[in-house]
């Protein structure tokens, strides 16, 4: 069989190779500050040098630098993503003779006593893994231990507070201001102040583990977090009738605008057109950008007539399906850059918020307020312009 001299090559590998002892070694010295960036680069460079000869003596016509740059296939890619942050524990996951590396400490802010005086509020959402050695009966055990941020405070951390977790629910746990310490627990021994022994400058860490045998605990960094306190149903369901009033405000605004220079029934499908635009203008903009199945209005009319599915090329003459498609194009564009000009109705939809419980942020309401204004008093310039242009002409 003649050996191929351009890809695809017959047998390939991709991935990483096993670390030679001179890469763990100056890995882990890099680890304790031992030596630098730069020394750890040089023994990188030396031994993905030999892993590249190495591949070219078997024979392989692709290859690979063994992912010797990386500690873990995966995270040193996830860390480099923004909005992206790591979180180390002091255990992982436990393979046949071996252990893995764990992720798991939060870091939260603006934390005052007179915020949380009776305590943080902490919210866990866990998904819990189960081996055959579990309980199934019962909650997986785990710790929550509070740490102080600060490596030269006096008191460094708490001691565990021991929980059974809860599965598919949102576990709210107080943590009270008294902690036990970490040394004698919950023996009684010494304890701890949250606030003065454990918070600094405004902020605290929050570290979870599990601690029964062979039991994992699946978390994201969402998926822990400060529970603000309730606010006033009564005030968020009025914001949310603000949020309605505003879009009903300038759906009026418009249809008055558009009643002073068109006709009463081309006025009313103005009106009906821009309230149409400004709820799914997106999807205006994807059709026009090419990222919706179906093509324009033109192409849609006529593949509901012809009962075809918008997967397949129009049955038609090409020299038609041409002239169709460019007239959908200029009637896209102009739909397209209506969707700029005309508001975008969907902000002002809040009624996920209250549904879900969730408070209607300040922010959120000051945006619909001065995006209400801008374009009612736009639209009542218009129309006072359109309609004394009437009164001349008359």
């Amino acid at each position: 069989m003649t050996a191929r001299t351009k890809a695809p090559f017959r047998a390939d590998h991709v991935g990483s190779l096993l670390r030679p002892a001179p890469l763990k070694e100056a890995r882990a010295k890099h680890g304790k500050g031992e030596i630098g960036a730069d020394a750890l680069k040089a023994v990188e460079d030396r031994e993905i040098e030999k892993a590249i000869k190495k591949q070219e003596e078997v024979g392989l016509k692709v290859a690979t630098d063994g992912e010797f740059r990386r500690a873990w296939w995966q995270f040193d890619f996830y860390k480099g993503l923004d909005g992206v942050e790591l979180y180390e524990l002091d255990h992982g996951i436990q393979f046949h003779g071996v252990q893995t590396k764990a992720h798991a400490i939060w870091t939260f802010s603006g934390v005052t006593k007179e915020k949380y005086p009776n305590g943080l509020p902490l919210e866990l959402n866990l998904r819990v893994f189960r081996t055959f050695k579990g309980d199934i009966e019962r909650g997986v055990l785990g710790e929550l231990v509070i740490l102080n941020p600060n490596p030269d405070a006096p008191v460094k951390r708490s001691g565990p507070i021991v929980f059974e977790s809860k599965e598919f629910v949102a576990d709210r746990r107080i943590i009270p201001r008294e902690l036990n310490s970490e040394i004698g627990g919950a023996a009684g021994a010494g304890k701890v102040d949250l606030f003065a022994d454990l918070v600094d400058n405004k902020q605290v860490q929050v570290e979870l583990r599990c601690v029964d045998p062979a039991q994992y605990f699946g978390v994201a960094e969402p998926d822990v977090y400060l529970r603000p306190g309730d606010a006033s149903f009564e005030l968020n369901f009025g914001k949310a009738y603000l949020s309605i009033w505003l879009q009903m405000l300038l759906v009026t605004g418009f249809g008055v605008t558009f009643s002073t220079f068109l006709s009463g029934p081309v006025a009313l499908m103005a009106s009906i057109s821009a309230i149409v635009l400004g709820f799914f203008g997106q999807f205006v903009r994807d059709i026009a950008m090419g990222t919706q199945y179906g093509g324009g209005p033109i192409e849609s009319f006529i593949r509901i007539i012809i009962q075809q599915n918008v997967m397949t090329d129009l049955e038609m003459n090409t020299i038609v399906t041409k002239i169709i498609k460019g007239m959908d194009a200029i009637l896209m564009h102009v739909l397209q850059a209506a969707t700029y000009i005309l508001p975008d109705y969907t902000q002002f939809d809040t009624t996920e918020f209250v549904a879900s419980g969730y408070n209607i942020f300040a922010s959120v309401v000051g945006q619909q307020l001065v995006m209400a204004l801008v374009y009612f008093t736009a639209v009542s310039i218009a129309g006072y312009f359109f309609l004394k242009t009437r009164e001349i002409a008359a």
